[in-house]
């Protein structure tokens, strides 16, 4: 009875040491590398851009659209139109942004074509211009509507508007035609959403 608890006394004791000298080894290794450690720990709660993301990618992939709708048309108005227009505010540097546009779109003319041009700050898209066009080859008049959407990159953070923009199309041998926007009580949609993930 004696021999077994000597034994196990001397095993609570080696065990302790054990346990004693891992101690001293983990404290020694974080002294030694107490910079680096501090250094990861900054890096691992930085503020930056790249962190937010990674933070918002575990949580949402996009931030909340912002969006205007109505209903009419603009007729057959060329340029900018005043009413397809929205204010947003960009929040990041690197991420896209993603646009929908709802309306009904038409073209009147006989071998005739018109461009929808998304603009953002009156600009083209700097990653590729949101054009979208059509064609009449007849003389046909559909109303219809139609529903584009596009992605835009290499927009810095800040206030922006977006707008559409109308314009014919004459190169080749098309003629001109009429170039109409909305129609009726028929509705239209125009939203902006700022994308974080991919």
């Amino acid at each position: 009875m004696k021999k077994e608890i000597t034994i196990s006394v001397v095993s609570a004791l080696l065990t302790a040491a054990a346990l004693w000298i891992a101690g001293q080894v983990r404290i020694g290794f974080q002294e030694a590398y107490k910079d680096d450690l501090k250094a990861e720990l900054t890096a691992e709660i930085r503020t930056d851009e790249g962190l937010q993301l990674a933070i918002a990618d575990r949580i949402v992939s996009s931030l909340p659209p912002k969006w205007v709708s109505g209903t009419g048309g603009e007729g057959d108005n060329m340029g900018l139109l005043r009413s397809r227009s929205i204010r947003f505010t960009k929040v990041y540097d690197s991420t896209p942004i993603r646009i929908g546009y709802t309306d009904n779109l038409r073209v009147l003319g006989s071998h005739s074509g018109c461009r929808w041009e998304i603009l953002i700050g009156g600009q083209s898209c700097p990653s590729g211009k949101l054009s979208y066009t059509y064609y009449s080859p007849s003389g046909a008049n559909p109303h219809r509507s139609r529903h584009v959407i596009g992605y835009c990159e290499g927009l810095q953070k800040g206030d922006y508007t977006v707008q559409v923009e109308v314009s014919q199309i004459l190169s080749g041998d098309l003629q001109p035609g009429s170039c109409h926007t909305g129609w009726a009580a028929s509705t239209w949609t125009l939203e902006v959403q700022e994308i974080l993930a991919q």
